[in-house]
């Protein structure tokens, strides 16, 4: 009878130093949060993060609370610790991953408890100017597409027409030669980051064209950002056709490029700029 009462009061201690031991280390981490916050300016905000996401983005791990410790107060420094989180053995691993404070993956799957000191996802400044996180911009240098992700400027990995080029004053510019209807010319311009080319500049955008004839961006009587086409800008006795009619720039003759109605259907090249967008 006193081994079998032994035999129970194992079975119950077991789960009581377990439990004990959990809250310990808890205490611990919860200590060191405040001592590390103290003395790093750093606030800690739990999170609860997607395993999948966590699993290739591991910077660090660390079995000791000072090793702990010491890898957080370097994290204001080193921009790869970003997140950590700490399982029931004792282990701790910092992240590369960038979360703000109540982020909560659970309905995407299973989680991990995570610390993150984000606040808020921060922004990008480039060339002086401050863009929000998810902004999409283009570098009128490099003609490259840019955005905004969490704070660092990440070049899009999207098909780049080998034949962009920048026109002075206007912006990134170039013409696909593929014949296309008006409205697959658009879709195609959107498709590159971008819209159809509306002239800022209607001198430049005649001596560019050379003795192409494009599409661009102006449909009934007026361009894609709501100008008018003015009659200067229309070939002789244009517009002849139904107000709802597609533009497009023709060379006609000796003359320079100049406007001509056109049935949206037909197909024609079109010239795209990188960086617009038109409702």
């Amino acid at each position: 009878m006193r081994a079998s009462g032994a035999g129970v009061g194992g079975d119950i201690l077991l789960p009581c130093l377990l439990v004990m031991v959990w809250g310990l280390l808890l205490y611990h981490v919860l200590l060191m949060l405040v001592q590390v916050s103290n003395a790093t300016a750093l606030t800690w905000y739990n999170v609860k993060v997607s395993q999948t996401t966590l699993q290739s983005n591991e910077v660090l791990e660390v079995a000791a609370v000072n090793d702990l410790v010491s890898a957080m107060i370097g994290s204001q420094n080193q921009e790869t610790h970003q997140l950590f989180c700490c399982t029931d053995t004792g282990t701790c691993r910092f992240y590369d991953v960038i979360v703000v404070a109540g982020h909560d993956d659970s309905a995407n799957g299973p989680v991990e408890e995570c610390w993150t000191w984000h606040l808020v996802i921060p922004k990008c400044n480039y060339g002086g100017i401050e863009y929000e996180d998810g902004d999409i911009f283009v570098d009128n240098e490099s003609c490259q597409s840019l955005q905004c992700q969490t704070g660092e400027m990440v070049t899009l990995k999207e098909r780049s027409p080998a034949n962009v080029s920048l026109l002075v004053n206007e912006g990134c510019v170039f013409i696909e030669p593929t014949p296309m209807t008006f409205d697959n010319a658009r879709n195609f311009c959107k498709g590159e980051g971008g819209d159809m080319y509306v002239a800022g500049n209607f001198k430049s955008l005649q001596e560019y064209l050379g003795t192409l004839n494009v599409w661009v961006g102006a449909r009934s009587r007026a361009w894609l950002d709501g100008r008018p086409v003015d009659i200067d800008e229309w070939y002789t006795n244009e517009p002849d056709l139904s107000p709802d009619y597609c533009i497009r720039m023709r060379k006609y003759s000796y003359n320079p490029h100049l406007m001509f109605d056109q049935l949206c259907t037909t197909t024609y090249p079109v010239m795209c700029q990188k960086g617009v967008w038109y409702s």
